[in-house]
């Protein structure tokens, strides 16, 4: 998989006519990727949490009423909680790599000048080491699991010609030159939703997000996991990711996942009822797992 880089704008401004504010929201989006995600392999010289050495947790906020773009590490504790003093608004990130979660929440209120449209964004990324582990003794067969990263929040603007912007993006890597095996899945999800054309004004609405990724891998190999969650509002609007932004996994029967920032998939509570993405995915292993038997006979 292809490293990740980073660029944080200073500024976040959304122009007033529909075609510009769509335009510049997506591509601000995608130049963007994930903030702060490793741009090497995962063995590093440096001690595990420096120098960008996973596992660590991170959370970016910037805007036209953030001072200057802020950035803040935690190496130590699992779980970060960072929400920085924001003039005519609200941002706040938090990431908990023993939960494998990321939340966000944005609002800007109107800042009294009709010339402009400011507004204030959040990223919070997490950066772990993950390994399949199964009870007995190791086996040295291909597994193929499915991880799979959602987020449902909710939104409002109150003007019908701004705007708001999410994007969750989660990237597999190998580790120290392990191979790891990709077969699909859907790596970004970005939506740019306009009041007065995609949502109601004055109304608060619903956002569903999910990315996913079919891996195969040996017990054992760790592997790198890099996920963010972000949000871009512009003035008088908000958006709230402070519930279910959260990484699970489809795993065969008696194998389960740790990780070096604290995550054990025995330990987190299940799914409760399974939603049609993760029937979706599970049904993708299941292919997967049969047509690779099928090529060994």
């Amino acid at each position: 998989m292809p490293s990740l880089n980073a660029t944080l704008p200073s500024s976040f401004s959304l122009g007033r006519r529909l075609a510009t504010v769509l335009g510049s929201a997506v591509l601000a989006l995608l130049a963007l990727d994930i903030a702060a995600a490793p741009s090497g392999p995962l063995s590093c010289d440096g001690t595990l949490g420096t120098g960008g050495c996973a596992p660590y947790a991170q959370v970016i906020a910037f805007g036209a009423d953030v001072p200057a773009p802020n950035s803040i590490f935690e190496y130590d504790l699992p779980v970060l909680d960072y929400a920085p003093s924001v003039n005519n608004g609200t941002v706040r990130g938090v990431v908990d790599l023993s939960q494998a979660l990321l939340r966000t929440y944005a609002q800007h209120g109107d800042d009294g000048n009709d010339s402009n449209n400011a507004g204030v964004s959040v990223n919070a990324v997490g950066v772990d080491v993950f390994t399949l582990r199964k009870l007995g003794a190791p086996s040295p067969d291909l597994f193929t699991v499915s991880v799979v990263l959602t987020a449902d929040g909710t939104g409002g603007i109150d003007n019908p010609g701004y705007s708001v912007a999410s994007y969750l993006s989660l990237r597999p890597d190998s580790s120290n030159g392990a191979s790891i095996g990709f077969s699909g899945g859907r790596l970004d999800d970005v939506r740019v939703l306009q009041a007065g054309n995609q949502v109601p004004v004055f109304q608060q609405f619903n956002v569903a997000m999910m990315t996913f990724a079919n891996l195969t891998m040996r017990l054992d190999t760790p592997f790198q996991l890099s996920y963010s969650l972000r949000t871009d509002v512009s003035e008088r609007s908000f958006l709230d990711f402070l519930h279910t932004a959260r990484i699970s996994f489809v795993l065969p029967d008696g194998v389960s996942v740790t990780s070096m920032g604290g995550y054990d998939s025995a330990a987190v509570a299940a799914v409760p009822e399974p939603s049609t993405w993760l029937l979706m995915v599970a049904g993708l292993v299941a292919v997967t797992r049969i047509a690779r038997r099928r090529s060994v006979r």
